[in-house]
């Protein structure tokens, strides 16, 4: 999958707190083992995965992990 270079899709974008959230999503960890691993609400866990897909202009769980391999694996 190509991404528009004009986009800012760039991780660095992202807050501490989202990276700790995408990091485990990247894992494969649910949106509950997230909740419970990082001690916030499940719906905190939601927000902040809207709020990443939206600074990395992906639509879809599978567009992020892609998204992640290709730039950074």
């Amino acid at each position: 999958m190509n991404f528009p270079a004009d986009q800012n899709r760039d991780i660095q974008s992202l807050t501490y707190r989202e990276k700790d959230v995408l990091r485990l999503r990247v894992k494969g960890y649910s949106s509950k083992k997230i909740a419970d691993s990082l001690t916030i609400e499940i719906t905190t866990v939601r927000t902040h995965l809207k709020h990443i897909h939206r600074k990395l202009g992906v639509s879809s769980q599978v567009e992020l992990i892609q998204f992640v391999h290709k730039m950074y694996i």
